[in-house]
């Protein structure tokens, strides 16, 4: 019996550090905002030139999603969302999406 305890408590400060990590991970990583104008940015467009519009990003110990728009000056029409994840363990988000939209006018 004295062994099942000292299992189940080994067991449990590795699954609570495990978790630690993962979080303090996930708070040591770049912004996602950043991440999603430096890859508008590569695909030409001038930072200066941009307005965030929105942005959702949802994260849990083992993953995060989300996306990021913005706005061009000057053309309240012209919208960029970026599509972005992280894994678990990971200190960069990924872009997974990139779509210049322009909206139809009303």
């Amino acid at each position: 019996m004295k062994h099942l305890r000292i299992l189940v408590t080994v067991c449990g400060a590795c699954i609570a550090l495990f978790l630690v990590t993962a979080y303090a991970v996930q708070l040591a990583g770049p912004n996602p905002v950043e991440t999603a104008k430096a890859k508008v940015v590569a695909e030409g467009w001038q930072e200066q030139d941009l307005v965030m519009l929105s942005f959702r990003i949802s994260t849990g110990p083992f993953r995060g999603t989300g996306y990021v728009e913005f706005q061009v000056k000057g053309s309240k029409q012209k919208t960029i969302r970026v599509e972005l994840r992280r894994t678990i363990y990971s200190l960069k988000w990924q872009v997974t999406g990139y779509k210049e939209d322009v909206p139809k006018p009303k």
